[in-house]
């Protein structure tokens, strides 16, 4: 049926069981613009795809089976090639023969690498990933795609081996990139020439949603937490395990999540992390969930008077596997804060904030407590307002009276066999 319909704009083959056989019949499709193959059932795209000259649209999304694409280069009419969630680890090398490519979506795929001259994509204005190679494509690539747009993920740094190579890659004129993500995926022996490169990264002062993991240096740049940064929204710094400390976040005045996660050498949380705010701001003015995991030598986290109005508009706060940490915050800190949840935090003691308008509690891993009630009351938090709470692994815990909660509505507890 499919090879008399010789006029045919538009087709859609999504989650079909049979899509390769029915491929077969498209190559009398010669007008055919758009074709969507999502969460199909194919292992290899069929080589008459390639004869569809005309075609602007392709949508691989999902396409859990499939591991390799055709020669692709006659496309030349194709602006959209969505790529999402298959198994692709190599793109054809002919792509960067689509000369008219707007939008290349290759998230959630095990791609290893790029087409050695895929700058040669000047129409290109999403690029959900790029991946830089040991020799081709180097991160110099990214500064011939001068109108990239919303998300970019620049994968492998561990392969740039001229930090001045990252200068060329110009993210400071890309000025309608929203959420950069920067990762190294191997072992950075030289930490100085690692932040050297994430220096000369250096985005523009537009970007909202940053991401940096697997970064080697001892500390960052200086554009990390610089107050410039004024639409940053959400930040996630992760697996940093050289750094000593935590870079100045307090100033960035528009951050709202903020997550921390794997510095295995930071000590100690002080008033670096809060930075030299005016008198007319507060540190994490903006911020309303703050996060901090895996961080094995924590062991406390002081302020000074500088950093008293800090976290004015906090709501949530999560500490998880900071095995060494013994003292939180001072009592004038987190007046909002409803939700709070604490684990693997063996040695946390009192005295911790005050939470006035608790309403979610989850905790996990105090040995030696008893009482829920006594322990809470010992460190001030609000008892009235406790809608929820969840308690894992006290091995000690032996009584809750729950009397002493009249808004309780939700109570969970595992691994407490003295209860």
């Amino acid at each position: 049926m499919l090879s008399t319909l010789g006029r045919l704009r538009v087709l859609s083959l999504s989650r079909c069981a049979s899509a390769a056989k029915m491929l077969c019949s498209t190559s009398k499709l010669k007008h055919l613009r758009y074709l969507d193959l999502s969460r199909s059932d194919l292992v290899t795209l069929p080589e008459e795809v390639s004869s569809l000259l005309n075609l602007q649209t392709l949508i691989l999304v999902n396409c859990h089976e499939l591991f390799s694409l055709p020669d692709l280069g006659n496309l030349k009419h194709l602006r959209h090639l969505n790529l999402e969630g298959t198994r692709i680890k190599r793109l054809p090398e002919s792509l960067d023969r689509l000369i008219n490519l707007r939008y290349l979506n290759i998230k959630y795929t095990p791609l290893k690498e790029m087409p050695p001259h895929i700058g040669q994509l000047a129409k290109l204005q999403t690029l959900t990933a790029f991946l830089v190679g040991r020799q081709e494509p180097t991160i110099k690539e990214l500064g011939k795609l001068r109108h990239l747009r919303g998300e970019l993920h620049i994968g492998n740094l561990q392969n740039v081996v001229d930090a001045w190579d990252a200068v060329k890659a110009n993210l400071k004129g890309k000025r309608h990139l929203d959420e950069l993500r920067f990762t190294w995926g191997g072992d950075t022996h030289d930490p100085q020439h690692v932040t050297s490169t994430l220096e000369k990264l250096e985005p523009n002062r537009n970007v909202k949603d940053l991401q940096i993991d697997g970064y080697g240096g001892v500390r960052f740049p200086e554009w990390v937490g610089k107050s410039s940064f004024s639409n940053i929204v959400s930040l996630k710094l992760s697996r940093c395990t050289n750094c000593t400390s935590l870079p100045p976040l307090g100033q960035l005045a528009s951050l709202k999540r903020l997550s921390i996660e794997a510095f295995d050498r930071v000590e100690t949380v002080s008033s670096e992390f809060y930075g030299n705010c005016t008198a007319m701001k507060k540190p994490f003015e903006s911020l309303q969930t703050l996060s901090f995991r895996r961080m094995p030598e924590w062991r406390e986290w002081i302020s000074d008077e500088g950093s008293r109005e800090a976290f004015p508009l906090l709501e949530v706060l999560l500490i998880k596997e900071c095995p060494k940490l013994a003292m939180a915050l001072p009592s004038h800190h987190l007046p909002r804060v409803t939700r709070l949840t604490i684990s693997g935090c063996e040695q946390l003691a009192t005295p911790l904030p005050r939470f006035p308008r608790l309403h979610s509690l989850s905790v996990s891993g105090f040995h030696s407590l008893e009482s829920l009630p006594e322990e809470i009351e010992q460190m001030g938090w609000s008892l009235s307002d406790l809608g929820e709470i969840t308690i894992k692994g006290w091995a000690a815990l032996k009584c809750i009276p729950l009397d002493l909660f009249p808004n309780l509505n939700t109570l969970s507890v595992s691994n407490c066999p003295d209860l």
